[in-house]
């Protein structure tokens, strides 16, 4: 991936606009960029909201990612471009793409839904990172993380113990007060289910 990518500066084009020439990356590394984009929304965090799976659609519209199909394929990325662009192709109307392949309706179903319940023109579903990073592993490694993150100091093992019942204690307020939203249970089931759609990708396998 560092390897190909190191073409993206030396590759850019110069594009004319209205408020005047725009340097933008060449077709192959637009599409790289934007299926790790879509990629790390999707496996690391909330989700990947309608507004970039539509990007995605104008993008396939109007480039030839088909010809990319080594390159992707190198780095692990094909079996997610043509993914993207089947369920584009199923509920965004972008027309035939023959490169995409056929794929089972209820994937695309779920790969649509998914979508949909994200941000970015989504439904915004609490508690979607987290509900997927706890069905990686354990919710004591959850909040263990999340601790962290809220007092930095917590990468000391020896303060961690100390500062999680903080950090429990400042989200138990925030939903007393309505600042933030507790996580239902059916949001953590919803993030196995997740977690088992995005295996689907292949991401990365070479």
């Amino acid at each position: 991936m560092r390897s190909l990518l190191a073409g993206l500066i030396p590759t850019a084009v110069v594009t004319d606009t209205e408020y005047g020439p725009v340097v933008v990356p060449d077709d192959l590394h637009h599409g790289l960029v934007m299926l790790l984009h879509v990629a790390g929304h999707m496996v690391n965090g909330g989700g990947v909201g309608l507004r970039h799976l539509c990007d995605w659609a104008v993008y396939a519209g109007r480039s030839d990612v088909g010809s990319f199909r080594q390159e992707l394929e190198h780095v692990g990325l094909w079996t997610f471009a043509r993914q993207l662009t089947a369920v584009s192709t199923r509920y965004l109307g972008l027309p035939d793409r023959s490169w995409a392949g056929e794929w089972d309706g209820a994937f695309l179903c779920a790969l649509i839904e998914d979508v949909l319940g994200a941000g970015n023109f989504g439904r915004r579903e609490v508690g979607r990172s987290g509900a997927l990073a706890a069905s990686r592993t354990s919710l004591a490694s959850v909040v263990a993380e999340r601790t962290r993150r809220r007092f930095p100091v917590a990468e000391n093992r020896l303060l961690l113990p100390l500062l999680v019942p903080a950090y429990l204690a400042n989200f138990g307020y925030g939903v007393v007060t309505g600042r933030r939203k507790p996580v239902k249970p059916s949001t953590i089931a919803a993030g196995r289910e997740r977690d088992e759609l995005y295996r689907q990708f292949r991401l990365f396998e070479v």
